[in-house]
């Protein structure tokens, strides 16, 4: 992951790549360490995805990935490792297929 970084408007415009599908996670840097409090992935689009974290975390972390499915595939891992909605306040439940398409979690063999 490429961050952490301040979440604000400068940050995202500077490292934005708006046509590659990544992975983010978004939360606080305190004492040198990133407290995640979601995971999250965008087809393209980073900085929109970015945008509406803006006054709710202060940090984001990032990595552009390859395709859709690959960032689906990372973007599992992290929720996992994370702690799914558990320990993660601000993510969504189990990560779902891009676009509507049903995949296999890597981490758990869930279809979703």
């Amino acid at each position: 992951m490429n961050g952490p970084f301040p979440l604000n408007v400068l940050e995202i415009n500077r490292r934005a790549d708006d046509l590659r599908p990544g992975v983010y996670t978004v939360g606080s840097y305190e004492g040198g360490v990133f407290r995640v409090k979601c995971v999250g992935r965008f087809s393209a689009n980073m900085s929109g995805t970015l945008y509406r974290w803006l006054g709710l975390h202060t940090h984001f972390q990032y990595k552009l990935l390859p395709s859709s499915r690959a960032a689906f595939a990372e973007e599992c891992r992290l929720w996992h490792a994370y702690g799914g909605e558990e320990h993660l306040p601000d993510s969504a439940p189990h990560p779902q297929g891009p676009h509507g398409q049903q995949l296999e979690c890597p981490v758990c063999g869930r279809l979703v």
